[in-house]
């Protein structure tokens, strides 16, 4: 019997690190990167059903530098339409921000920063021409389980009168849901892993050593090193799901003290790295058990990937509005939605429970970055999330609805 959608995928990844002459490269006000405490990643996974052709891509990096035009080279280089291209940051806060003056006003490029994003931007190019030269046969599959190292950070002091403040708060929404892909090639070798958690990369955040910190793909860089080094040959792309109001729950960092009027950050310095390597551990065992029970049965899987803009009033009057990219991937009967912002917890449970793929998957900081989505209870506590949002209360949350309904209907038509 001829297949009507044969499967083929491909993946490679690159090393982004930025050279060592580089260093020490700024970071945030006087404090500096000044040391590499782990390596630094682009992976790449390409698939094919014989018609269509898509790229999924995830960095260590904290945003995507300059995403519209490395989305339009990577297309040049590849022949891969800019709408079939799914790119999406792991959201570590342990390297250089390069290309923050894309979403941000008044932001200029440091030297230093601008020069590793032109040697960044050639790896990434190459890295996805080597996963389109390791294309083969290949099935997929699916499954999901529970990973316990997140929290909800939505802390309420008791002094601050109703003020949410960034700690732990237990009784706050929290999903613990751990989603899993793997592709395999017909020999039950496994080609990739894509992980899907909501988990800020901030276990290190704040982790000062001598007046420095060390670059580092934090909790996600961590977890997909070492599950390539178990797994023989897999590359491992750990995104983020709705993870705006999630940090890790041990950090480097512990809260910040006033000393002679002065703000001072309390954090435990070179002993955070023993908390990173104690969640990492803990965090993979959950992936390796997730992935023991996922069998790969489908060597058919049609590929259909499209984008819409969702529009959302500004806060402020004086703002433009504020435009949100979303991406629609399904491969087979998986679905991806991609989200160019930080979605809290509430919101994205809302969009992801509205996908008509009973396996579907939210992505945050895809596609470019527009800031945090928060919730209702966030706007009316003043919470981190919501005192820098760019958009207006009540706005993002049923837009992103519509925009992904959209798309699954406009799939659903299209569907053979």
């Amino acid at each position: 019997m001829v297949k009507k959608y044969s499967f083929y995928a491909g993946a490679a990844k690159g090393d982004i690190t930025p050279a060592e002459e580089l260093f020490p490269i700024p970071f945030i006000g006087p404090i500096a990167i000044d040391r590499v405490c782990d390596r630094i990643y682009v992976r790449a996974l390409m698939m094919d059903d014989g018609s269509s052709r898509i790229l999924f891509m995830t960095l260590d990096v904290c945003i995507l530098p300059h995403y519209k035009e490395m989305e339009k080279l990577i297309s040049e280089e590849t022949g891969i339409p800019q709408d079939h291209i799914f790119m999406a940051a792991t959201h570590t806060h342990e390297v250089p921000i390069t290309g923050a003056g894309d979403y941000l006003e008044g932001v200029t490029e440091e030297p230093k920063r601008r020069k590793w994003y032109e040697a960044l931007l050639k790896t990434v190019l190459d890295t996805a021409k080597e996963a389109e030269r390791n294309l083969r046969p290949a099935r997929i599959g699916y499954g999901t389980g529970k990973s316990y190292v997140n929290a909800n950070r939505d802390a309420l002091p008791r002094e601050k009168g109703g003020k949410s403040e960034i700690g732990i708060n237990f009784e706050r929404p929290s999903d613990k849901t751990l989603a899993l892909v793997r592709i395999e090639d017909l020999d039950g070798k496994t080609i990739a892993l894509i992980i899907n958690y909501a988990v800020h990369a901030v276990v290190l955040n704040g982790c000062i050593v001598e007046g420095g910190i060390g670059l580092s793909g934090d909790l996600p860089g961590r977890t997909s090193a070492l599950l390539e080094e178990k797994i023989d040959g897999a590359v491992v792309l750990w995104t983020s799901g709705a993870a705006g109001d999630q940090n890790p729950r041990i950090m480097g960092q512990y809260g910040i003290e006033i000393r002679d009027g002065n703000p001072y950050l309390k954090n435990l310095e070179e002993k955070g790295y023993m908390i990173l390597d104690f969640l990492t551990a803990e965090h993979v065992e959950d992936i390796l058990e997730v992935n023991d029970r996922i069998v790969c049965e489908e060597e058919e899987a049609e590929i259909y990937s499209a984008e819409r803009t969702a529009v959302c009033p500004g806060r402020k009057a004086e703002k433009d509005p504020v435009s949100y990219t979303l991406r629609l991937l399904t491969v087979g009967e998986i679905a991806f939605e991609g989200i160019s912002a930080e979605v809290v917890t509430s919101v994205g449970k809302a969009v992801r429970e509205d996908s008509p793929y009973r396996k579907t998957i939210l992505v945050s900081h895809a596609c470019g970055y527009c800031g945090y989505v928060p919730d209702d209870w966030e706007y009316e506590h003043d919470a981190f999330e919501a005192e820098g949002t760019p958009v207006k209360q009540g706005y993002a949350q049923p837009a992103f609805i519509r925009g992904f309904r959209e798309l699954f209907k406009e799939r659903m038509g299209r569907r053979k």
